[in-house]
């Protein structure tokens, strides 16, 4: 099978990132977009904590892919309060992604990818979720090492 990418780029960091994995992997990649734009830092940072908090999930432009013919997925968002953007992690639920290997990627500030896991677990149940990949401004994982692992996952 083939993996596919599926990610949520606010800033157009975590969009970089994604463009990189797939000229590495020689892949697609979807960008998954909610009905509403964050706008800029301070109101992402307010509207997405309201959503944390009142369990608000915003819609999502981007239609569900059929994802049969695809594995693994790797999935790529910024980290917002130490969890990936509500409404993707809902948009992934929605995605047929039970016996398929996932893999996570961040970009953040400060946190680190790990501590999205928990809100991957929930949305995903029945994934095999591995060999997440960070970058924040603070630390960066190793790339060529990570995307050794991911081409072995393919292989």
């Amino acid at each position: 099978m083939k993996p596919i990418i599926l990610y949520y780029s606010k800033s157009g960091t975590t969009e970089k990132l994604a463009k990189k994995i797939q000229k590495d992997l020689d892949c697609q990649a979807v960008p998954v977009e909610p009905e509403k734009a964050y706008g800029s830092y301070i109101s992402a940072v307010v509207r997405s904590s309201k959503e944390l908090l009142t369990h608000e999930v915003p819609g999502v432009k981007t239609p569900v892919p059929d994802l049969k013919s695809y594995d693994p997925v790797l999935v790529g968002y910024p980290v917002w309060m130490s969890k990936p953007p509500v409404f993707f992690t809902d948009f992934l639920s929605k995605c047929d992604l039970k016996g398929k290997t996932v893999i996570p990627f961040s970009t953040a500030i400060k946190d680190s990818v790990t501590a999205t896991l928990p809100a991957l677990e929930t949305a995903l149940k029945g994934s095999d979720i591995r060999d997440p990949y960070g970058e924040s401004k603070f630390k960066k994982d190793d790339y060529q090492a990570w995307i050794g692992k991911v081409r072995q996952v393919i292989s």
